[in-house]
């Protein structure tokens, strides 16, 4: 008997909490979805989404995808379609919007049109489930959408599956549990969902890289192109689908065009194609002069791969020039003019590369790089007075705060030239200019142009102010030590090989040195002594000089 009641009120029941539910919700319910996620072919986690408009955007849980590289939606009707790319997510809220292949068998959902306030009934849709009839205790606000606290403990069913109101309007998706709230369950608007994009410079962030799902482009043109660039840094597989979506959403974009023939051109080593590629782009741009200089960034690569190959190389080369010319002729740009001078420089061109140097001068792609190119075409030529001259160009017209640099370069150029005393020169200016401040080496350097220029007290007071900053220095003493021994400043000398023999008891050239000071000072046993050591520690000379001696 008790078993016939319990059967009759369960029949009862059942008709009852059908009929609660709107018949518009029990058809929106067949746009709710099993999520799968793969790695490596193999299943890894499933959910639930929902179908948002007719492109095949769907929202789900971005923690599903975390770690997979492939994933399908199924529907109600068993219908699978795969992910194609992630669209936009949001770690924090737990929520992506992906996109699947789209057709007109989808069936998808519409953002609702009510406001919803306490109290009032929603309708959670879980995957081939019926639909469950849950209150709304509060509504808050979250980045300016409606952020939804429910009335219903929440379950591991209900995640990700859409809230929608009596009509069958998406209102929100469901939010992980609240570990410190058993009572209640939350539930993040769509709109918010929908909404969500990802920028160009979230591409490379650690929430998509968590991923292995391609990405979309940004609906903003102009933001899908900075995207595109972006990506092109690393020159992956990520570049590389990007850029053929780009193509495929902008067909009269020539920047596609372009970039696909530098693709061909770099990466596939396919020239023809890329010839084709970039004939294309010319025609479709306002800017051709732009396609002619990314033309000629590829060739440049390619000269780089082909340095072993002379004829290759020659043949790039002025392929390459040819581009910067057309460039020109379009856009007097001083980019491609800077381009050409540094392609005619590594061409031995130095006359021609000279030129376009200095067209460069009173251009905003003047810097003090652009007067060493010129200096240094002149230098290859041996006209170091125009060379020089060039340093002095960089003062006038880029102003004083270059006069140390350019007479750093000065002084070197007068020295190559054989301008000893004018390199001294240059170099105290460069030194006036650095407030004395200069490291060792520079003074130790220094004394070695004011040898050769027969300015021995100079050369001796800049060995000491090299060794002052670095005293035992066996290279500095050693040098300063032979200068002393070569203007007959033999005490001074000896003093300076005896300090090296006692910094290191091993120098053959300490040890032979200081024989010759005693050897002048007539200390003929003295030098005997230490021959023989400086023989011992493998000087060349020691031994025929022993021999003098003896």
């Amino acid at each position: 008997m008790r078993h016939s009641l319990l059967l009759l009120l369960l029949l009862m029941v059942l008709p009852l909490s059908a009929g609660d539910i709107p018949a518009k919700v029990g058809k929106a319910h067949l746009a709710t979805v099993s999520v799968l996620t793969y790695k490596d072919g193999v299943l890894k986690s499933s959910g639930t989404g929902v179908y948002m408009g007719s492109n095949g955007n769907m929202l789900s849980s971005y923690s599903l995808f975390v770690g997979c590289d492939s994933a399908v939606a199924v529907d109600a009707k068993g219908v699978v379609r795969r992910v194609l790319r992630v669209v936009g997510v949001n770690e924090l809220y737990d929520c992506i919007k992906v996109r699947t292949a789209s057709d007109k068998k989808i069936t998808y959902l519409q953002p609702s049109d009510a406001t919803i306030a306490p109290a009032d009934n929603l309708y959670i849709l879980p995957y081939r489930e019926d639909p469950e009839i849950v209150a709304v205790a509060d509504v808050a606000a979250y980045g300016g959408y409606p952020y939804y606290t429910l009335s219903l403990p929440m379950q591991e069913r209900f995640l990700s599956a859409p809230l929608v109101d009596a009509k069958g309007g998406v209102v929100a998706l469901m939010q992980p549990a609240d570990p410190y709230d058993k009572a209640n369950s939350y539930a993040l608007s769509s709109a918010f969902v929908d909404a969500l994009g990802i920028a160009p410079m979230e591409f490379s962030s650690s929430k998509i890289n968590a991923i292995g799902i391609e990405c979309a482009l940004p609906d903003n043109p102009s933001d899908a192109l900075t995207t595109l660039h972006l990506l092109k840094l690393s020159y992956g597989n990520r570049y590389f689908v990007a850029l053929e979506d780009y193509m495929a959403a902008y067909p009269k974009s020539y920047e596609g065009y372009m970039l696909k023939a530098e693709k061909s051109a770099v990466y596939d080593k396919d020239r023809l194609a890329a010839e084709r590629l970039w004939k294309k782009a010319v025609s479709l741009s306002k800017k051709p002069d732009d396609v002619y200089y990314n033309k000629a960034t590829a060739l440049l690569y390619l000269m780089n791969e082909a340095v072993e190959d002379s004829l290759a190389y020659t043949r790039l080369a002025y392929d390459a020039l040819g581009c910067y010319d057309k460039a020109y002729t379009i856009s007097e740009e001083p980019l491609y003019m800077q381009g050409k001078a540094e392609l005619l420089y590594s061409l031995g061109e130095y006359d021609k590369a000279f030129s376009c140097y200095v067209a460069l001068y009173r251009t905003n792609m003047a810097s003090f790089e652009t007067f060493i190119g010129a200096a240094s075409c002149k230098e290859k030529e041996g006209d170091y007075t125009t060379a020089i001259a060039q340093m002095d160009s960089v003062v006038e017209l880029m102003g004083a705060s270059y006069r140390a640099q350019a007479a750093f370069l000065k002084g070197n150029l007068h020295l190559k030239a054989g301008n000893y005393r004018k390199a001294v020169l240059e170099y105290n200016i460069f030194e006036e200019c650095n407030n004395g401040s200069l490291d060792a080496y520079f003074y130790y350097m220094r004394a070695g142009v004011e040898i050769q220029a027969k300015m021995y007290k100079q050369a001796i007071d800049d060995y000491d102010k090299a060794l002052a900053l670095s005293p035992d220095n066996l290279r500095y003493l050693l040098d300063k030590g032979r200068l002393y021994y070569r203007v007959k400043y033999v005490d001074e000398a000896l003093a300076v090989f005896e300090k090296m023999i006692s910094i290191n008891t091993e120098l053959p050239d300490a040890y032979y040195l200081a024989a010759l000071c005693h050897i002048h000072k007539d200390e003929k046993e003295q030098a005997l002594l230490l021959l023989q050591q400086a023989k011992e520690y493998g000087h060349p000379l020691a031994e025929d000089k022993l021999k003098e001696l003896e």
